[in-house]
């Protein structure tokens, strides 16, 4: 199709969509006819190019002189500006951050016009109101003479040539049937929720445009013993592998919120099975993470659930672009400890990941926005929202106070942060005792004291920072002195070292006497030397020698 052609396909589509905007059809004429006179604009429509002809259009409407609405409709209320950002959001699908480029305001002024006319009238009311047939433009000869006269002022300001020859067969067309974003858009997307308790989160997903599917969902939901009350709200919809998954939200019957997971199962034959996974509560909005568990068939080789495993993926909040996860892959005495894995994002949904805590979760995961961390939490097992933490040091007893101790930021929180996952609660308690360098291994040597809710206080040796730190052995906090046997990096000798409490003044390593709190010494042989500690007086005081590789029972879960 020529240019030519393609203006006068998609003038009558301006014209609508011109009218709605400015409520009066001669002057959506006018701003129609100066419009399409641009070259640039006729180069736009023949290349199919919406976005910015329409934009063009909503700047021609804004700077055209203001003219009382010939319409009775709700659109009269508002402003002009109000009056352009409603066509953009509910005839044609355009998200904030378009409006604001067409508009030159911001992306915040533009939902602020939104919500001001959803103060006017709701959503669907709009959307049924523009989609009527009352905006279609008949077109005469008062028409050609608006174009004529467009023409002639262009002429007179050498800014672009004429309007082509068929841009006037266009403005004679008849009724127009169809917006220019309308003709060709996909189904709109379902709706925010705003109702208070709720998370207003855009709806995203593959699938999310699909009635069909999301219909059944709810249906299944509606169906069970923990029903929702009033609309039902979509977060995500999409595929998985080869099954599909849903998250819901919406109000339960008492008015706490609810989130629903439905997804596929049994997906064989082609005869995939809806069923209603999970519905928990969500107690807070201000968590940008919900942990999403899925046991259909996922296609992934090595993501394979079953007792005390499953299958999670995160859901995160719009604008999150980075979220982590850790979990203990791995009894915590037999390797050192893993890192952070990055999660790779697909439309607000991570890749999955196998947890197999079983039932007492122990995974971390962490969310990013613009590089910064927003959020840390301790997944659970029967939540989909992730538990808060924070790492936080807290001091040691005063009858271990004073010890060197210095801290290295992101050791200290990396600690904080396992333990938390050991014992499978942010409100783990961990102090920092002592730390320093043995000369057994290249990375600082440090002691801390960990309680796990419900358990005993108990004193931890690790080596090493944050990527490859290992637990080496535990000991009892009781004890006036406590030791450890050091493992070297290489084949070099172990170290035994020992710390002691106030009380203690020196420390006897195999005859070998060190005056102070703490002493260092070789291992020549396979047994450490006997250590014996002494008070001021000379008393002897209690030592506590930590067990190697303890088992994850010593843990205290």
């Amino acid at each position: 199709m020529s240019r030519h052609g393609a203006v006068a396909g998609q003038t009558p589509a301006l014209l609508r969509v011109a009218h709605q905007m400015v409520g009066d059809p001669g002057t959506a004429a006018d701003i129609v006819g100066r419009l399409v006179s641009h070259r640039r604009i006729r180069r736009a429509v023949a290349s199919a190019d919406d976005q910015l002809v329409v934009a063009a259009l909503v700047r021609e409407v804004l700077r055209s002189a203001a003219v009382p609405p010939q319409d009775d409709s709700p659109l009269s209320d508002l402003s002009r500006r109000e009056r352009v950002a409603v066509v953009l959001a509910f005839a044609a699908d355009w998200d904030p951050n378009g409006m604001a480029e067409a508009m030159h305001t911001t992306a915040r002024r533009a939902r602020v016009m939104v919500r001001r006319a959803l103060d006017v009238t709701s959503e669907q009311q709009w959307r049924a109101l523009l989609a009527a047939d009352r905006w279609d433009v008949l077109v005469g000869a008062d028409l050609d003479r608006r174009a004529a006269a467009a023409r002639r002022q262009r002429r007179d300001r050498r800014a672009v040539s004429a309007l082509a020859a068929g841009t006037a067969a266009t403005l004679l067309t008849a009724v127009v049937t169809t917006a220019v974003r309308i003709a060709t858009a996909p189904a709109p997307l379902p709706p925010t929720a705003k109702a208070r308790g709720l998370l207003h989160w855009a709806p995203r997903g593959a699938l999310v445009r699909d009635a069909h599917f999301l219909a059944s969902a709810t249906s299944l939901w509606r169906a069970s013993d923990r029903k929702p009350q009033g609309k039902v709200y979509a977060l995500y919809a999409g595929r998985v592998g080869d099954g599909r998954l849903a998250v819901l939200q919406a109000l339960g019957l008492d008015g706490r919120p609810l989130v629903a997971i439905v997804a596929d199962h049994d997906v064989t034959f082609n005869r995939p099975r809806l069923r209603l996974d999970l519905v928990a509560p969500l107690p807070r909005t201000d968590v940008p993470v919900l942990t999403v568990p899925y046991d259909g068939n996922l296609e992934i080789p090595g993501l394979t659930s079953g007792p005390g495993s499953r299958v999670l993926q995160a859901l995160v909040a719009p604008g999150i672009d980075q979220v982590d996860e850790r979990s203990l892959r791995a009894p915590p005495d037999t390797v050192r400890r893993p890192g952070f894995t990055q999660l790779e994002l697909d439309d607000g949904l991570s890749e999955p990941w196998l947890d197999l805590s079983g039932s007492l979760p122990d995974t971390l995961v962490r969310a990013f926005r613009h590089g910064r961390q927003v959020f840390i939490g301790l997944v659970a097992r029967s939540a989909v929202q992730p538990r808060s933490t924070a790492a936080a040091m807290r001091p040691p007893p005063m009858a271990w106070a004073r010890l060197p101790a210095g801290r290295d930021p992101a050791t200290m929180t990396d600690d904080i942060l396992w333990w938390q996952q050991v014992c499978h609660s942010p409100g783990t308690s961990v102090s920092l005792v002592w730390a320093g360098r043995v000369r057994a291994v290249t990375t600082p040597v440090r002691l801390e004291f960990v309680q796990c809710p419900g358990s005993r206080l108990t004193a931890r040796w690790l080596d090493g920072g944050t990527q490859g730190a290992q637990w080496i052995g535990l000991g009892s906090a009781t004890a006036d002195a406590l030791a450890a046997v050091v493992p070297p990096d290489s084949l070099g000798p172990s170290t035994l070292v020992v710390v002691g409490s106030l009380p203690v003044e020196a420390i006897d390593v195999a005859g070998t006497v060190t005056p102070g709190r703490v002493a260092r010494a070789l291992i020549k042989g396979t047994e450490p030397a006997a250590v014996v500690v002494h008070d001021r007086d000379g008393r002897r005081l209690s030592v506590s020698l930590a067990e190697l590789l303890p088992t994850r029972a010593a843990f205290g879960g």
